[in-house]
């Protein structure tokens, strides 16, 4: 199999530019950046601030909605120019430009971790150690965003990217819903709120857990 990593990461340098004109025009379908943020926001009981992740920033509008609500905040972006946007839009925030498989923070050092639209760019099987790496990241009780589109089979591969004007080929997992919660339990987390969005206008059913360090 192809390289998975160096093809996405193609992918998105490619995109980079029609996702960065897409942060100013959502589709009425798209979850409010504040809606989705403070969703997690709210299960963690310390002060702020606090230590908060994003892997796969994009372009950055979860980063800056995480800054303004006075985080310190860390985004893991393995697209060169993907990475410079979210820089652009977030400031305040350290961003790597890194595949997130190569990095590494302490142990127990964050309060949140934010993975949106991102574990399905991984095979199941990496997945797996990333979200068991994220694990170790969290403190006590620390919290995990993490979401996917809902399929009725679920498979793996190389598919083109249909709904931008750019149809890259990139790697897809597509997860059913049970698989997914059953998944993400088996890495170690108590699933303490689920969101659903249903983006009409591009066909795409998500489903967002947030789960908790046990």
């Amino acid at each position: 199999m192809r390289n998975y990593l160096d093809v996405n990461r193609n992918a998105y340098d490619q995109l980079a530019i029609e996702y960065e004109k897409r942060r100013e025009n959502h589709s009425k379908y798209e979850e409010k950046v504040e809606y989705l943020g403070n969703s997690a926001l709210k299960y963690i009981s310390e002060q702020f601030p606090i230590n908060v992740v994003e892997i796969g920033p994009g372009a950055g509008q979860m980063l800056a909605f995480f800054e303004k609500n006075n985080c310190r905040t860390i985004g893991v972006e393995l697209s060169y120019n993907m990475a410079q946007i979210a820089k652009k839009y977030s400031p305040n925030s350290l961003i790597i430009n890194q595949n997130v498989n190569e990095v590494n923070f302490k142990d127990g050092q964050m309060h949140l971790v934010y993975m949106g639209a991102v574990i399905h760019l991984f095979p199941k099987e990496d997945a797996g150690k990333l979200l068991l790496k994220v694990w170790r990241w969290l403190k006590k009780d620390g919290i995990i965003f993490v979401n996917t589109t809902c399929h009725d089979k679920s498979c793996e591969g190389f598919f083109v990217k249909k709904d931008y004007a750019g149809k890259k080929v990139r790697f897809r997992k597509y997860w059913t819903e049970i698989e997914f919660e059953k998944f993400v339990i088996n890495c170690g987390f108590d699933i303490i709120d689920k969101l659903y969005t249903n983006e009409i206008d591009r066909g795409k059913k998500w489903v967002a857990l947030i789960g908790r360090k046990i």
